[in-house]
């Protein structure tokens, strides 16, 4: 579905959003109005530039969007704080992570907007492995990681993008009954911020960007 002058594309105020989230760990922040995926849009820019920086992009609209199993999501516009973030994870000694810790990012993300969502607006929210945020057993975000492998034999770059619902009440027909959304209001940037890097500074596991 394509914005409408009833229904237009959300507007987060890119040049507000990006100075409250300048203090973020982040090397870019880009804020759009609208795209197909924001996993696929910081994925092929991550592609095109390395991924040598940890960067993000932030939609209030995503027409495309893509959950587990490659099953389409769509939420109208203004309805979702949908944000991608990509990076390359290594050690503290500097090496690539090894493969089997990078599925650990989804959890870390859903972790982060699990706090997000606690401190932002104090709902009781909670991960549902592996990839899930629920707020009173329905569903309150997604998370859903891509893996980057670049040329040359450097590190892989990881996209790892969440979309939380903000005012979405009912989901589009058919869905499975055990599936509901939870509508948590709130404004964008205190969220966005508090799912940056800095808010993963309290895990145990030993991680550079």
């Amino acid at each position: 579905m394509d914005p409408t002058a009833q229904e237009p594309a959300a507007d987060f105020h890119a040049d507000q959003l990006q100075a409250a989230l300048a203090d973020s760990g982040f090397s870019s922040v880009t804020v759009l109005d609208q795209v197909d995926s924001t996993n696929v849009w910081l994925a092929d820019r991550v592609m095109q530039t390395g991924g040598t920086e940890l960067s993000a992009v932030v939609t209030g609209f995503q027409s495309a969007g893509k959950g587990r199993l490659d099953r389409q999501w769509f939420t109208p516009p203004g309805v979702a704080l949908t944000f991608s973030v990509a990076c390359t994870p290594r050690t503290a000694a500097g090496a690539p992570w090894p493969m089997e810790y990078v599925p650990w990012l989804t959890l870390l993300l859903a972790h982060s907007v699990t706090r997000a969502v606690r401190d932002t607006v104090g709902v009781p929210a909670v991960i549902k492995w592996p990839n899930d945020v629920l707020v009173d057993s329905r569903k309150l975000c997604g998370v859903l990681a891509s893996l980057i492998n670049h040329s040359g034999g450097s590190a892989p770059s990881v996209v790892v993008g969440a979309g939380l619902n903000v005012s979405q009440r009912h989901l589009p027909s058919p869905r499975p009954r055990r599936c509901a959304s939870r509508p948590v209001t709130t404004p964008p940037s205190p969220t966005v911020r508090r799912c940056s890097p800095r808010s993963c500074e309290s895990s145990p596991a030993a991680i550079t960007w």
